[in-house]
């Protein structure tokens, strides 16, 4: 009886533990980059470079796991965007540097183009749980509902 016992409360610690990571799925990002380029919605914009992550936006890449930036090269349009997976334990110090860095680009465009400063001030900023952990975005389009849209169509 004793065995049976024990026998089942293993079983259901398994079944448990296998449950926990139950429903997250995992994001292609080479579908995410294909997906994003189809909608149009970034033109003539470019992916940054780590050193210049690191000196213009003061985002440290050592801090990331996966990235996927795009930020536009025209000084007429603030949309960007990023999705930034962050190493383990370092998610905090990732929304520090995006939060410095974005407070100064919502100041830079509040004093510059109104229409682009709506966008900005309407930004989305979020997190997408995945296998791999969890993913911050941050996005700044004509249609932020649609950039969140194409990345869950890229989780499977």
């Amino acid at each position: 009886m004793k065995k049976a016992i024990a026998l089942l409360l293993v079983a259901l610690t398994v079944f448990t533990l296998a449950g926990c990571g139950a429903g997250k799925k995992s994001l292609d990002l080479e579908k995410v980059k294909t997906d994003i380029t189809a909608l149009e919605m970034f033109p003539m914009s470019m992916e940054l470079d780590d050193e210049t992550l690191k000196t213009a936006y003061g985002v440290d890449p050592e801090l990331l796991e996966q990235r996927y930036i795009v930020v536009s090269m025209m000084n007429v349009k603030s949309s960007m965007l990023w999705l930034l997976l962050p190493k383990e334990g370092k998610a905090e110090e990732v929304k520090t540097a995006m939060d410095s860095y974005l407070a100064g680009y919502e100041d830079l465009w509040n004093n510059y183009l109104p229409d682009q400063a709506e966008l900005v001030n309407n930004r989305l900023e979020t997190e997408i749980e995945t296998k791999e952990g969890t993913w911050l975005l941050y996005c700044i389009s004509e249609d932020n509902d649609k950039v969140l849209e194409t990345i869950n169509g890229a989780l499977s």
